[in-house]
């Protein structure tokens, strides 16, 4: 289940019609402010590195997709046991001597995760995007914005979001 979420946010960020790539180049900019690379996207069950919960060393800018916490809702608040909660980290991460314009390049990149993330959130919960291998993310939001952090010994920089998902059902049934 912790994966197949992972995977729906990703592929869904990566697609060419809706995912970040799309929507960066709609996102306004400062006059002088130049568009911003389009960010790779990786996941934790797809590399390594961030399976393990650090950082891949890899070309940068890029997206990382993690699941944070899932939790079986109680039988008392839904009819079946099939519902959890769960949310999922999308990191910014980029690498410069420059981190203003490291952050200022993630923030117009995480506003275009934030517009694509809605997109998600728009579609019908029984849609194609919002599901994969009987789990469905049947409710979304809200989007939670964290502060950046620094590493002052590689010139690493993180910015993120995390997107609360309140219901996902596992349609598997033994």
């Amino acid at each position: 289940m912790i994966g197949d979420l992972v995977r729906i946010v990703a592929d869904w960020l990566e697609d060419g019609t809706h995912g970040v790539g799309a929507m960066l180049a709609n996102v306004p900019r400062d006059v002088g402010d130049a568009l911003p690379a389009t960010p790779t996207v990786i996941e934790e069950t797809a590399n390594p590195r961030l399976g393990r919960g650090r950082l891949p060393e890899t070309t940068m800018p890029y997206l990382a997709v993690t699941a944070e916490a899932v939790t079986a809702i109680d039988a008392e608040v839904v009819t079946d046991d099939g519902y959890f909660s769960a949310a999922v980290r999308i990191q910014y991460v980029g690498k410069d001597d420059d981190a203003a314009g490291v952050k200022r390049d993630g923030g117009y990149t995480l506003r275009a995760v934030v517009w694509s993330l809605r997109r998600l959130m728009r579609q019908d919960a029984g849609a194609a995007g919002r599901q994969r291998n009987s789990i469905a993310l049947v409710r979304l939001g809200p989007i939670t914005v964290e502060p950046w952090q620094e590493d002052l010994n590689d010139g690493t920089v993180i910015g993120g979001l995390v997107l609360q998902c309140p219901a996902v059902r596992d349609f598997y049934t033994l």
